[in-house]
């Protein structure tokens, strides 16, 4: 790359902010240190069904827009973002408008990129619009963040497994961040190139509270006394995430401990949402608890996510099922000590149990025992919350993950410019 003709790379995702995806978050977070690195980037993106979008929210005046048309030009986070109006039901229609959107964006001269890397939920029908991208010249890398039951599965007749696997084979690439992950895709019999780039966290925005005040602010916040302990877990509140779970274990240790809190940092779950309502009606039953009406809270999507990291005195993760979740390894970084049950994905990327996060069995029991140990054992969270902190300053910078993206993207349109 030159400074006269930057790389232009293309994140192509049906969903992005501010509509709330993981893998999304954490592109969006990277974009000004891409820029950094010369890399000229755009984002093509589609609208988010209704019901994830908030009343009020600017995101509203999508629906003024014709399903296929383009809506004016955004800028997030100092980068071009290109909406196309989707349908606002799920399903072939929708993505195949995201698919033609994303190939009329790729064939006009004034936004076409050197390289597309695809993020969030796509599925095998995209395969041929892959096809045409690459025809253009456009190398296309797709980012795996998890491992999900379909790429777990061992038997190779299975008709999903083997849609997956021709999916991801028609990349020039897979990305995902953990080993756990590269490993599964391996085992799946995927034979097309599998990159691992573990997460990389922003060490200068995700610190140690700078002084008590940034603690004191947040638990004036939320009504905490003094001598309060706040439990934080961040991200989604769904069942993936094991949400009930860890509530479920909050409510017996604060059953015998009136001076502890949890926060859910993060979008709430929708419960007409019909198949997850078994996951809403339990979130109910737990939520009548007399114990959770003042001292469990939810906030929300925040701006702020490190000032209520660093004023946490322990940080749980109940999930199911991750690749190599931020929330965790940001609470490492600002020196919170970290709980984790086990998760399908759960690798060493992430750190070494009970040496850089305490892990525990995944049980509401097993959970509030963990909990009220640690909170109970200050010596304990200083060793845990220094251990974290050392080995994402060690492994785990923002500036090594951005650097070998930008290595594996030149690569990329390197080759493909070598094949003309």
């Amino acid at each position: 790359m030159s400074d006269e003709t930057p790389t232009r790379l293309c994140f192509a995702t049906p969903l992005f902010h501010p509509a709330y995806g993981g893998s999304q978050q954490r592109y969006l977070r990277y974009l000004p240190a891409f820029r950094e690195q010369g890399l000229a980037v755009r984002v093509f993106t589609g609208t988010a069904i209704d019901k994830k979008i908030n009343p009020g929210d600017a995101a509203e005046t999508w629906r003024d827009h014709p399903v296929g048309s383009m809506l004016p030009q955004e800028t997030v986070n100092g980068t071009p973002v290109h909406r196309v109006r989707l349908p606002t039901r799920k399903g072939p229609y929708q993505r195949w408008t995201f698919s033609r959107g994303l190939d009329r964006f790729c064939h006009d001269r004034a936004t076409r990129p050197d390289v597309v890397q695809l993020l969030g939920a796509i599925r095998f029908g995209a395969i041929p619009w892959v096809k045409r991208l690459q025809k253009l010249g456009i190398p296309t890398l797709y980012s795996v963040t998890s491992a999900s039951k379909t790429i777990r599965r061992r038997q190779h007749f299975d008709t999903r497994l083997a849609k997956f696997r021709t999916l991801f084979n028609s990349m020039d690439c897979v990305v995902t961040n953990s080993g756990a992950v590269g490993n599964a895709l391996r085992a799946m019999n995927v034979s097309t190139r599998i990159e691992v780039i573990p997460n990389g966290v922003d060490l200068a925005r995700f610190s140690p509270a700078p002084s008590p005040e940034t603690s004191r602010s947040v638990r004036e916040e939320l009504g905490m006394g003094s001598t309060d302990r706040l439990v934080i877990a961040v991200g989604m509140v769904m069942p993936r995430k094991g949400s009930d779970l860890l509530l479920d274990a909050f409510l017996r240790t604060a059953a015998h401990d009136a001076h502890v809190h949890l926060v859910f940092v993060g979008p709430g779950y929708d419960a007409a949402h019909t198949d997850k309502s078994e996951f809403a009606n339990r979130m109910g039953t737990l939520l009548r608890d007399p114990n959770a009406a003042s001292r469990v809270h939810f906030l929300g999507m925040v701006d702020d996510v490190p000032r209520y990291l660093q004023a946490a005195d322990v940080c749980v993760l109940a999930s199911k099922l991750e690749g190599m979740p931020n929330s965790v390894l940001e609470a490492m970084a600002c020196g919170v000590p970290v709980i984790v049950t086990p998760f399908a994905g759960l690798s060493d990327d992430l750190g070494r149990a009970d040496r850089e996060f305490r892990l525990c069995e995944r049980s509401p029991e097993a959970l509030a025992a963990a909990l009220t140990e640690l909170l109970d054992d200050s010596a304990a969270r200083t060793t845990l919350a220094t251990a974290g902190r050392a080995w994402v300053e060690e492994r785990l910078p923002l500036d090594a993950s951005v650097a070998r993206h930008v290595e594996l993207y030149e690569e990329l349109v390197a080759t493909y410019r070598g094949r003309r």
